[in-house]
């Protein structure tokens, strides 16, 4: 069985995020989505880089620019915009094409392909 953890920003203090992170890599998660603020893509970067369980996060991001800054700073491993808050699904395949040419996965948050 598959299994993710949506903190949404529950150990929202970068301090706490990783000592979270280690507690919860034990039970061989999926993703651990959204461990800091959502625009916080410098924190989520070093998770990412410090953490064995892959970060989701992007659901409450609302443009292709908030997400490009999102992947360019390596904040994550599994991208998730979500259609409607971006714009539409333009903007959100936009999106998935920029996750996918650097390597990261996108995942809808709503299904909408």
């Amino acid at each position: 069985m598959e299994a993710v953890v949506r903190s949404r920003y529950a150990s929202s203090h970068r301090i706490t995020a990783t000592p979270v992170g280690r507690v919860l890599e034990q039970y061989n998660l999926t993703w651990i989505e959204e461990p800091l603020d959502a625009y916080d893509a410098e924190g989520h970067a070093a998770r990412a880089a410090t953490l064995d369980t892959p970060i989701a996060t992007g659901e409450m991001l609302t443009s292709v620019g908030e997400h490009t800054t999102l992947i360019k700073a390596g904040s994550s491993d599994f991208v998730q915009p979500d259609a409607p808050r971006v714009g539409g699904i333009t903007p959100f395949l936009q999106i998935a094409a920029l996750a996918t040419v650097t390597s990261f996965i996108a995942c809808s948050l709503r299904a909408v392909l």
